[in-house]
């Protein structure tokens, strides 16, 4: 399921505790607007992370709506903003 973002919402995404939680949790984070054919990926944790935790291991997927290809450049931004804080 999409977390649908509005511009307001996007504005305070890290003021939003619960989705800095879920930003930090995830191992894929994909978004798409709504002309978009397909998600693009807007970050991936590294496989050797990935694996460090051993198997059997579920990818945890996080999918953002946005309103348009530039909320979601700023999206992209933020979230790698947030990341490298990890």
């Amino acid at each position: 399921m999409a977390v649908r973002l509005t511009q307001k919402q996007m504005l305070r995404i890290e003021n939003d505790n619960e989705l800095i939680h879920r930003i930090a949790l995830a191992d894929v984070i994909l978004a798409r607007t709504p002309l978009a054919a397909q998600d693009e990926c807007l970050w991936q944790r590294p496989l050797n992370e990935i694996e460090a935790r051993g198997a059997p291991y579920t990818l945890e997927v996080l999918a953002f709506m946005v309103q348009s290809k530039k909320d979601l450049q700023f999206l992209a931004a933020t979230i790698n903003r947030l990341k490298k804080g990890d």
